[in-house]
């Protein structure tokens, strides 16, 4: 929101600042993104989609936002494309607790600093560590 960190709730429509301090800017994460991509609308139609998840609050997350709750849309995800369950036991195998992103295929897990991926990605994947930004590098343009 604005360059910043946000709590997002409802439908995406509810946004609301979260405070400096609550995501650790260093935080690594390592990020595989397969070929295949998903449909949204394709998850979000499937009749296996869960539907009955409790509310998340944001005093929970603040608590431990890396380990934070879990993606409702994942194992659809999962169902629909092999390739974003492949990417997931990928960085399990590696001792990572990941998941999907979004409704996107590409999964992420936070990692230690020094982690570096065991093997090369797969065809036209793309993998790469990342570091959690406290802010937008163009806010303030």
């Amino acid at each position: 929101m604005h360059g910043r960190n946000a709590w997002v709730s409802g439908i995406g429509e509810q946004i609301e600042p979260l405070p400096a301090n609550t995501l650790h800017a260093a935080q690594r994460f390592a990020v595989i993104k397969p070929a295949a991509g998903l449909s949204t609308p394709a998850i979000f139609t499937h009749r296996d989609l869960r539907r009955d998840a409790p509310h998340a609050i944001i005093m929970v997350f603040a608590k431990h936002p890396y380990s934070f709750g879990c993606n409702d849309l994942q194992s659809i995800g999962c169902l629909l494309e092999p390739q974003v369950q492949m990417a997931l036991l990928k960085l399990e195998a590696q001792g990572l607790n990941p998941r999907m992103t979004g409704s996107g295929s590409a999964v992420f897990a936070p990692c230690e600093a020094d982690f570096q991926f065991t093997n090369e990605a797969q065809q036209d994947w793309q993998q790469r560590v990342c570091t959690a930004l406290p802010e937008h590098p163009l806010l303030g343009f």
